[in-house]
């Protein structure tokens, strides 16, 4: 009947130790899947953000291939305007040639009749009458009137001549000038355009330059979170392990008549349990020194038990239990931080303890313990000002809003 009694207890504890592994295992797994599924969004949102660069990217370029376009097409209508500039001033150099020939033959024209009219002055209009009455017969009168009329006309149809052609010459020159004029206009136009075009051309290269960066900073982040996933991934399996070994080891416990969990009880720790079954988890000779409350009336939240010589005095597992984590808090420089060294066990009684500043973990994540076994041994790694422990009671689902003084009934009067 006793053996019956006790197996059937035995059932009882490794149902209740299978449960409450499973709530404390859940809790460290839930918060990597939690990380995990951050990372993830992170990652969609990183790739997101790639595809947009890349789109705004290739419009950008898109536009930039138009706006060449655009320049060599300006590039070529001035360079069609070059060649018109220069033919126009050719011709023009030509019709100045031509002006400056007539203005000389004007002018040699024009210096022949002057002495002409010059020599008419001064022998008065008597020159032509003489020379018409010298005339010997009839037909010499008429031969020379006929002279006269021809060389009085033919003065006054060469200056006529060379007085229209020079006027034509200037005009075809104005127009040339006006033509050279308009063209030259044009081309300081299409230069201003191209140069417009060339400042906005290099404004997209650049913002190109710049996506680019963004991209190659989005890429490496990508790489960097996809890491990061892949180590979440890794560590998640690793704790799946370890709780189906956890699972097997429990299971294995239930066929023994001996039940219970692994490891040995410390001989020093004490056997005095409080109404929630919590041992003192040092040497009974060190005391609670800060409690609940600092001495400035800030909320402490846990006991420090210290006391002389307590550095490297072992730490005790409050009661039977699994560790879900052993671990150290450091910053990226390695320094302790916080807890520093600390260990946190789910217990098969429903509550969470927390001991932090140890100098040394012995206790190791997936372990199970027994109560008043040693899991590590006090320092003062972390946010501490001396060797002491740092011991909290938590309820619930163990987070840290959930802590409860320990002192409160939770520990046991020494």
């Amino acid at each position: 009947m006793k053996q019956m009694l006790k197996s059937f207890l035995v059932a009882i504890i490794i149902f209740i130790m299978i449960a409450y592994s499973n709530i404390s295992w859940a809790e460290t797994l839930n918060d990597l899947k939690d990380e995990r599924s951050d990372v993830s969004e992170q990652i969609q949102d990183t790739k997101n953000d790639l595809e947009d660069i890349d789109t705004e990217k290739s419009e950008t370029l898109e536009q930039v291939e138009n706006l060449i376009g655009e320049i060599s097409k300006y590039q070529n209508e001035i360079d069609d305007l070059q060649g018109k500039l220069d033919s126009l001033k050719s011709d023009i150099s030509e019709l100045e040639v031509k002006i400056k020939a007539d203005e000389t033959e004007y002018n040699k024209e024009n210096k022949a009749l002057d002495k002409r009219l010059v020599a008419m002055y001064k022998t008065g209009e008597t020159s032509y009458l003489d020379f018409l009455l010298s005339s010997t017969s009839l037909m010499d009168f008429i031969s020379s009137y006929y002279l006269i009329s021809q060389v009085v006309d033919y003065d006054e149809k060469m200056l006529v001549r060379l007085d229209e052609h020079k006027q034509k010459i200037e005009k075809e020159k104005e127009s040339l000038e006006a033509s050279k004029k308009e063209v030259e206009t044009t081309q300081i136009t299409l230069t201003a355009k191209q140069n417009a075009l060339q400042v906005s051309k290099k404004e997209k290269e650049k913002y190109v330059d710049q996506l680019s960066e963004q991209e190659k900073e989005k890429e490496k982040k990508l790489q960097e979170l996809q890491d990061t996933n892949d180590e979440l991934d890794k560590k998640i399996k690793a704790k799946q392990a370890e709780i189906a070994a956890a699972k097997a080891r429990a299971a294995q416990n239930q066929n023994h008549s001996s039940g219970g969990a692994s490891g040995s009880r410390s001989a020093s720790a004490s056997t005095t349990t409080s109404s929630y079954g919590l041992i003192w988890p040092t040497l009974t000779r060190y005391s609670v020194t800060t409690g609940w409350y600092y001495s400035t009336g800030k909320l402490h939240g846990a006991s420090d038990i210290s006391g002389a010589g307590i550095y490297g005095a072992p730490i005790f597992a409050a009661a039977d239990g699994y560790v879900v984590t052993s671990t150290a808090k450091v910053n990226s420089a390695g320094q302790y931080i916080s807890y520093g060294n600390y260990v946190f066990i789910a217990h098969y009684n429903g509550l969470y303890t927390l001991y932090g500043h140890m100098s040394q973990r012995v206790a190791r994540e997936g372990q199970e313990v027994k109560q008043g076994q040693i899991i590590g041994y006090v320092g003062s790694t972390g946010n501490s000002t001396g060797p002491h422990l740092h011991f909290e009671v938590r309820t619930g689902s163990g987070s840290y809003s959930e802590r409860v003084n320990p002192l409160n009934g939770y520990l046991p009067t020494k």
